[in-house]
């Protein structure tokens, strides 16, 4: 008796410390298998000796932790519990894209695309004739695209082919450069290849021994040139190219085949070339051509020492002068300039020394030699007292 007690209290207490209930699925599943699984039969008849009362009570507990075991494990058996599935792999932020966010349609040459909202431009003013060789920069021919980074420049050009086909235009193109290295300027078929506008293009360059980044495409019997540069090191932001070019739109049948009104050298006409040079401490005898640009009231004038570097860059406003300086002025993080006699500021992301008198303002770039912005303000400002005085 003591040791059937001893066992009605142990499973009494297992019971009651266990679970006091299955799941329902568990149990139905559990009996299901025992109403469905054959018994096996004796030849003879039998009975269930008589159990003790403790013993039977012990058996039936045993019996219900039988179903209540099969039940779980048909929950967790293959066939009725699915498989997890898999773990959410953790998303990557998305990379931020560059911005292309302001529109320029150039009038000139036929086309239109996206640019960076903090980048300048300057539309040419002059055609491309057809059969001349490709314009490079300073030339009013190019629809010019700065940044606020030195030496960050993006240009654009389009010519007619005229009677030459685009494959004799691009074997052409590939034979006009023999002192660049093999890998800048490879044939046409050895060329990157992609699409601009929906239509075929070749890219080469891109590379620091090249100095540029370029895309060639032709629409409607025209060429256009799409090319980057970025001086000192001379690799263009790929990613931004591929975004400037994915916003190009095509309008070769816009563009401009006849004339364009006369440049005008008003701004050339404030500072004449050994002024430019002399205003350059330091870099004196490098020589300043004056290369004039723009009609009506906005006209520019880049100075370029004897290698094609770009000594300074006049932009003159006139008339309108007044609105134009308020906008230079409203911009982020300029600096008042308070030793000229006039209003200016200076803008030490464009590096542009703005100067106003009466309707006229000078926007000044110095040369992009100077290595600070304290050289930067002090060349401007010796270019910019001798132009106050010619305004």
């Amino acid at each position: 008796m003591n040791d059937d007690r001893t066992l009605e209290r142990a499973a009494r207490s297992w019971v009651e410390e266990g679970p006091t209930r299955a799941p329902e699925r568990a149990v139905e599943a559990a009996l299901s298998r025992i109403q469905t699984t054959a018994q096996e039969r004796d030849l003879v008849p039998w009975r269930l000796p008589t159990m003790p009362r403790t013993a039977r009570w012990v058996a039936s507990l045993a019996a219900i932790a039988v179903v209540v075991a099969i039940g779980l494990y048909a929950l967790r058996s293959p066939s009725t519990v699915a498989p997890p599935g898999p773990s959410p792999s953790p998303s990557l932020a998305p990379s931020v894209a560059p911005d292309t966010s302001r529109a320029f349609t150039s009038t000139m040459h036929g086309y239109q695309l996206g640019y960076p909202a903090t980048w300048a431009v300057t539309p040419a003013t002059a055609l491309w004739p057809v059969g001349a060789e490709a314009p490079s920069a300073p030339s009013d021919q190019l629809d010019v695209f700065i940044g606020p980074a030195a030496g960050q420049t993006f240009v654009v050009v389009s010519q007619p082919l005229g009677s030459t086909t685009s494959d004799a235009w691009l074997a052409a193109y590939e034979q006009s450069a023999p002192q660049m290295p093999p890998a800048c300027w490879p044939a046409p078929s050895d060329m990157e290849k992609t699409t601009i506008s929906g239509q075929p293009a070749w890219v080469h360059g891109g590379i620091p021994s090249c100095g540029f980044t370029e895309a060639i495409v032709f629409a409607g019997g025209r060429v256009y040139e799409v090319t980057g540069y970025n001086q000192p090191n001379g690799v263009f932001n790929r990613a931004l190219f591929d975004a400037i070019a994915a916003t190009i739109v095509l309008k070769p049948a816009s563009a401009l085949d006849v004339p364009p009104p006369s440049v005008s050298d008003a701004a050339c006409r404030l500072l004449q070339a050994a002024e430019v040079d002399a205003a350059s401490p330091g870099y004196e005898g490098l020589g300043a051509i004056p290369g004039p640009g723009g009609t009506g009231a906005v006209t520019t004038c880049v100075y370029t020492s004897g290698g094609g570097d770009i000594q300074a860059r006049l932009t003159l406003t006139n008339p309108g002068g007044p609105a134009a300086f308020e906008v230079a002025k409203a911009q982020a993080g300029v600096q008042t300039i308070s030793d000229l006699g006039v209003p200016a500021v200076f803008n030490p992301n464009t590096l542009t020394l703005s100067i106003l008198k009466g309707d006229a303002m000078v926007a000044i770039v110095p040369s992009f030699l100077a290595t600070n912005t304290e050289q930067r303000i002090a060349m401007a400002s010796a270019m910019a007292r001798l132009i106050v005085t010619r305004l």
